[in-house]
C-alpha cells in the first residue's frame, strides 16, 4: 500500500511540475500551474511583465526587456541582459547571485557554483546554504561527502549546514547503514548528527546493529550505552548484553533486564 501511494505521489509531482509554465494572453503574462490533489489549472498574473518582449528562459524563469521573474514573482535587481539560470533554484547575472527571488549577499557570480540538486553552493570566498553563509567553512576545500547530509573542509565536519563542534575532519567517514545517515566518525570521535558522543571510549565503541546490519540510534563502549539522539548515557543499561530490538524502530533497545525507548527504561523484563 505504501509503495502504491509513493508511486502515485511521484507521478502527481512529475505531472504538476512538468505542466507549470508561462502563458501569454489578453496582453498579459501569466504563470500557470496546477493545484495539488485537485489538478485544477491556475493562472497567476506576472505583474510588471512586458507582454511584447516577455520570454521564458528555462524552468520557472522568464524575462522581458526590463525585468527577470521566478514563476510570477519579480527578481529584484536582476539584469535581464546578462541573466542566466544555473538550476531550478539558483541563477546569476553579471553582478549578483540569486536563490529563486532572493539575493545571496556577497556571492561572486564569476566563481559561484552549486552542489548538484542541493541548497549548498560556494564561491571563491564563502560557502552558502540557501542565501546564508555557512560560518567557519573553508570555501577552497569544502566538499560533499554525502549529499544533503555530510560535508567537510580541511579542518571541520558539517552535518548539513551546522559545524560539528570539538572535532575535526581528519579521517572522517560516514558509517553506512542508518536510514538517515546519522552516524559518522573520524580518528578521534564517533558523531551522531551534529554532535560528538561525549564520554565514549573510542577504542571499544560499537554502534548497536540489527541482525541485518542496519544501525540503531544506540552506541556502546566497555563501560556504558549511549543514545545518539540525546547524546546521553542510558542509565542502568548493561553494555555487555545490550542489543537491538528486531522489527522495532532504532529508538528501541534491550539488555538482560530492561526494554528501552529513546534512551529511557520503559519496561522491566520478567523471567
Amino acid at each position: 500500500m505504501n509503495k502504491i501511494l509513493i508511486i502515485i505521489g511521484t507521478i502527481s509531482f512529475l505531472f504538476i511540475t512538468s505542466c507549470t509554465s508561462y502563458k501569454k494572453k489578453d496582453n498579459k503574462v501569466f504563470w500557470t500551474y496546477y493545484k495539488t490533489f485537485s489538478f485544477e489549472k491556475q493562472y497567476k498574473e506576472v505583474k510588471n511583465a512586458d507582454y511584447k518582449t516577455f520570454e521564458k528562459i528555462k524552468g520557472s524563469y522568464g524575462k522581458d526587456k526590463n525585468y527577470v521573474f521566478f514563476k510570477s514573482s519579480l527578481i529584484n535587481n536582476a539584469d535581464p541582459k546578462t541573466f542566466e539560470v544555473i538550476d531550478e533554484r539558483f541563477s546569476k547575472d553579471k553582478n549578483n547571485v540569486f536563490n529563486e527571488i532572493y539575493l545571496i549577499n556577497n556571492a561572486d557570480p564569476k566563481t559561484f557554483l552549486v552542489f548538484d540538486k542541493t541548497l549548498f553552493s560556494k564561491d571563491k570566498n564563502n560557502v552558502f546554504y540557501g542565501i546564508g553563509i555557512i560560518k567557519n567553512a573553508d570555501a577552497k576545500t569544502f566538499r560533499e561527502v554525502k549529499k544533503n547530509r555530510w560535508y567537510v573542509d580541511k579542518n571541520n565536519v558539517f552535518r548539513k549546514y551546522e559545524k560539528v563542534e570539538n572535532t575535526n575532519s581528519d579521517g572522517f567517514k560516514v558509517i553506512n547503514g542508518h536510514w538517515q545517515d546519522s552516524w559518522a566518525k573520524n580518528k578521534t570521535h564517533y558523531i551522531y548528527e551534529n554532535s560528538i558522543i561525549k564520554g565514549l571510549d573510542y577504542e571499544t565503541a560499537e554502534i548497536i546493529k540489527y541482525s541485518n546490519g542496519k544501525l540503531t540510534n544506540y552506541i556502546k563502549d566497555k563501560n556504558n550505552v549511549f543514545f545518539g539522539m540525546t547524546n546521553k548515557i542510558v542509565e542502568g543499561a548493561n553494555p555487555k548484553t545490550f542489543r537491538a530490538m528486531e522489527k522495532y524502530s532504532p529508538n528501541f533497545g534491550q539488555d538482560d533486564r530492561y526494554l528501552y525507548d529513546f534512551g529511557e527504561i520503559v519496561k522491566e523484563i520478567k523471567e
